[in-house]
C-alpha cells in the first residue's frame, strides 16, 4: 500500500467537481514521459463499495500528494477478477488521440435534401412531382419526378449562397441517389441532364456549370449514386449554386441529395503556437467556426508565439487523428514540446506549449551515484551512433536538397543517412543534421533512481550526472520520462545525454530562446525575448534584462571584447553587459517607425573596419542602423 500522503480521488469529467476520496486504492508508480500521456495504475479490491467510480466514464481519476494534485485523467483499461481490479489511467493527454478532425456526417448545405419535410426548401415543382413513401433509401420517403418528353426541360430547383470566406475559395460536392424505372423508362432527358448544378457569382454571373447525367448507363430498378460527383472549386462568399434534379423521359426517384463543402480546419502562415490553440479548442467543440459534437474537456491552452509560421490544413473528410498530428510539432526541427499540466490545486488542466524545448538547465541538481543516486543502468548501442549524418530534403536525384553535419577525430566514420521530417526547410537541413548528429553520437540509455528529487525537478530538465564506475563526470543530460514510487517517495528518471556547447543546443534549451552567439573563450550565450541570457559551457554570465519591462522584445546577443555582449532590441534599444560599452538607440526609430509597427530590427552584428565596437543593426526592410556612442 501507499504512504499516508497519497491520496485517491475520482471526480467529474473536465471539471473535476463532485470528488470522492477512495481510501482502498493502492497506487503503482506515476509515470511521466516527455510529449506523451501521463499514466498511472490503480489496484482496488472487488468488493471495495467504490468499484462503480472507476467503471463510470463520466467520472476522471485525481491523486494527490499531501494538498498537491499530481495527476488528473480518464481511465482507460479496466482488468478485473474475483479478488482484484486494476485500472490503467493516462493523463488527459490521451484524449486528444482518441479524436479526429471531422465529425460522422458532413454538414448537408442543401434544406430537406432527404425530403422527410416533404418539399420544403425546393422550389416550384413541375408537374407530376409526388413526395412518395413507397420508395426511399433512408428515412421514410423519396421525391418522384416524371418526364413526359425527351427534350423536357422541367426539374425541381434549390439555390444556396455561401456565406463563408476562404481566400482561395472553398470546394462544394454535390451528389445524390436515383431510382430509375425500367417500365416506365423511354430515353434520356433534356441534353442528358440527371443531377445539374450551375454556379453564379454575387452579381449572378454565370461562372459555370455541370451535371451527372441519367442516361443509358445508369442502372433501372435500383438505387444508384452518382458516382461522378459534382464539384465546384474555389467557390467564394456570396457565390450562389442552384441545384436542380432532372427526371429522364420516364420517371425517376431522388433520395438524399446533398450539397457538402469540403470543410477543414485552416490556417495560412500563422504561428504554430496559433495553430496548436486552434487544433485544441477544435478537439473540444470551442473553435468558433465549428460545431461538432465534441466534449468539452475542460482543457485550456498556454501558447506563447513561437515566430515559426506555418500553413496547415485538415480536411475533414479525411478525419486525421488530432493527438498524431500535435505529436508531429514536437517531431519537426524548431519543434515544441507539448503537455497537459494539472493545476496544484486541482482546479484545471492546460495544454502548455514549450518553445523550443521544455524545462530547465538545473546546475542545482546535480545526481550523484552514491550521494543521492542509489542506483543506476546504463546501456550503449554502437549500431545507432554516427560521426556523420546526411539529411535529405525536397527534390530527387542530382536536384535533390541535402545537408550534414560531421565529427572528426571519433574513430572510423560511421555514417547515417535521414529524410528531413515535415516542415524543415532547405535552410533548416544542415541544422536539423547536426541535432540528429548529436543525439547519434550518444545513443546511450540512462536510467537512475534517486532520492529527494520529487517535486523538486520534472520532465525536460538538464541536469549534471556523476556516475564514477561509467566515467560520467558531470556531463548534462535530459530527463525524458520519471517515474515516481508512491510506496517511498523515490523518483526514476531516464534520460537523453545532450550537448551543451553549440549555439543549436542552447537556442533549443532556453525559454524563448530568439538568438544566439558563440562567447570568446568557449561556451554559448543565448537571449530570450524577454531578455534574459543563458549561459552554457564556459561563457560566464555578465547580466541580463530579464525580469526588467522593456518597451519592445530582445532580437539579438551580439558578443564583444573578451568578456561581454551587447543585446538588441527590435525597438533598436541597446544594452551593454561585461566588457561591452555603452551604445544609445537610433532616437527616430524609437519615437516613430517602431511605435507604429512600420519598422524593426531583427539582427545585428559587430563590425570591421571600425572595430569590434561599432555595432550595426538590420531592420526588417533591409535597412541598417549603426548604434550611436
Amino acid at each position: 500500500m501507499t504512504t499516508t500522503a497519497w491520496v485517491v480521488k475520482t471526480v467529474d469529467v473536465g471539471t473535476g467537481a463532485s470528488p470522492i476520496t477512495i481510501t482502498g486504492a493502492a497506487i503503482r508508480p506515476l509515470s511521466w514521459q516527455l510529449n506523451e500521456a501521463d499514466a498511472i495504475i490503480l489496484d482496488l479490491r472487488t468488493i471495495d463499495p467504490h468499484l462503480g467510480e472507476f467503471l463510470d466514464p463520466t467520472r476522471e481519476v485525481q491523486v494527490w500528494r499531501d494538498s498537491t494534485c499530481w495527476f488528473w485523467g480518464p481511465v482507460v483499461l479496466i482488468g478485473i477478477d474475483d479478488d482484484k481490479a486494476s485500472f490503467e489511467c493516462a493523463g488527459a493527454w490521451w484524449y486528444f488521440t482518441r479524436r479526429f478532425f471531422g465529425k460522422a456526417d458532413r454538414t448537408n448545405l442543401l434544406v430537406n435534401g432527404d425530403f422527410e419535410d416533404g418539399l420544403t426548401g425546393w422550389g416550384t415543382p413541375p408537374a407530376g412531382t409526388i413526395v412518395d413513401p413507397t420508395r426511399k433509401v433512408e428515412g421514410t420517403r423519396s421525391v418522384r419526378l416524371t418526364g413526359t418528353a425527351a427534350d423536357h426541360d422541367t426539374y425541381l430547383p434549390q439555390t444556396y449562397t455561401h456565406t463563408q470566406y476562404h481566400p482561395d475559395g472553398d470546394e462544394i460536392t454535390l451528389t445524390a441517389w436515383v431510382w430509375v424505372a425500367s417500365d416506365d423508362y423511354a430515353g434520356t432527358a433534356f441534353q442528358k441532364r440527371g443531377l445539374f448544378a450551375e454556379r453564379r457569382d454575387s452579381a449572378a454571373v454565370l461562372l459555370d456549370w455541370t451535371f451527372a447525367p441519367i442516361d443509358d448507363t445508369v442502372p433501372h430498378d435500383e438505387w444508384h449514386r452518382f458516382q461522378e460527383e459534382i464539384t465546384f472549386a474555389g467557390v467564394m462568399e456570396g457565390d450562389t449554386i442552384e441545384v436542380r434534379l432532372y427526371a429522364p423521359f420516364g420517371t425517376a426517384w431522388y433520395d438524399l441529395v446533398t450539397l457538402t463543402l469540403h470543410e477543414s480546419l485552416a490556417f495560412h502562415e500563422d504561428d504554430v503556437a496559433t495553430i496548436i490553440t486552434g487544433i485544441v479548442l477544435y478537439a473540444q467543440d470551442l473553435h468558433p467556426a465549428f460545431a461538432h459534437g465534441k466534449t468539452d474537456l475542460g482543457i485550456g491552452v498556454d501558447a506563447e508565439p513561437t515566430g515559426i509560421t506555418l500553413s496547415r490544413n485538415y480536411l475533414f473528410d479525411e478525419h486525421e487523428n488530432i493527438g498524431d498530428e500535435l505529436a508531429r510539432f514536437t517531431e519537426r526541427w524548431g519543434g515544441v514540446d507539448l503537455h497537459v499540466a494539472v493545476d496544484p490545486a486541482g482546479a484545471g488542466r492546460t495544454l502548455v506549449v514549450s518553445h523550443p524545448h521544455r524545462g530547465t538547465v538545473r546546475d542545482d541538481v546535480p545526481l550523484v551515484y552514491g550521494v543521492n543516486m542509489t542506483k543506476f543502468r546504463f546501456g550503449k548501442d554502437r549500431g545507432q551512433q554516427a560521426t556523420s549524418v546526411v539529411t535529405l530534403g525536397p527534390g530527387d536525384g542530382p536536384d535533390r536538397e541535402e545537408g550534414g553535419a560531421t565529427i572528426a577525430g571519433a574513430g572510423p566514420e560511421l555514417e547515417d543517412v535521414t529524410v528531413a521530417p515535415d516542415g524543415v526547410t532547405v535552410a533548416e537541413l544542415d541544422y536539423f543534421a547536426a541535432e540528429r548528429l548529436i543525439v547519434l553520437t550518444h545513443a546511450e540509455v540512462l536510467e537512475v533512481t534517486c532520492t529527494g528529487l520529487l517535486g523538486v525537478v520534472t520532465v525536460g530538465d538538464w541536469v549534471p550526472v556523476t556516475i564514477a564506475p561509467v566515467s560520467i563526470a558531470g556531463d548534462h543530460y535530459r530527463i525524458v520520462a520519471m517515474t515516481v514510487d508512491p510506496a517511498n517517495d523515490s523518483v526514476t528518471v531516464a534520460l537523453n545525454r545532450r550537448e551543451l556547447d553549440t549555439v543549436e543546443e542552447a537556442m533549443a534549451r532556453f525559454p524563448r530562446a530568439v538568438d544566439a552567439c558563440l562567447a570568446p573563450g568557449g561556451g554559448v550565450w543565448v537571449v530570450g525575448s524577454d531578455g534574459g541570457v543563458g549561459a552554457f559551457g564556459a561563457a560566464a554570465f555578465h547580466g541580463s534584462m530579464g525580469g526588467i519591462p522593456l518597451n519592445a522584445p530582445m532580437v539579438a546577443i551580439v558578443p564583444h571584447g573578451a568578456g561581454g555582449y551587447w543585446l538588441v532590441g527590435a525597438d533598436t534599444g541597446v544594452f551593454a553587459f561585461g566588457d561591452a560599452p555603452t551604445r544609445l538607440p537610433y532616437a527616430a526609430m524609437v519615437a516613430t517607425e517602431y511605435a507604429v509597427g512600420d519598422r524593426a530590427i531583427v539582427a545585428a552584428e559587430a563590425h570591421d573596419p571600425g572595430g569590434a565596437d561599432t555595432l550595426i543593426m538590420l531592420a526588417d526592410d533591409g535597412a541598417t542602423y549603426v548604434a550611436a556612442t
